[in-house]
């Protein structure tokens, strides 16, 4: 399940056409949340799980929603 997240949050990045843009992106995203570049980079490339609170934060911070929603 987590893959899917990190295949979201890198594509997102991905989709930032400007180098420059998508450093400044994540480097918002890391203050909002609180966390070392290091757990982006994990979150990225499906080494870690991207905690529910942390997936609104992004979310909240980018202006978009990237995470789908499963509700049982």
């Amino acid at each position: 399940m987590f893959k899917k997240d990190s295949q979201a949050l890198t594509d997102f990045f991905n989709g930032i056409e400007s180098r420059y843009e998508r450093l400044l992106m994540q480097e918002k995203v890391c203050k909002a949340c609180l966390i070392p570049s290091y757990t982006l980079r994990n979150w990225k490339y499906g080494l870690a799980r991207i905690p529910e609170l942390h997936k609104r934060k992004i979310e909240e911070t980018i202006g978009q929603n990237i995470f789908t929603r499963i509700t049982n």
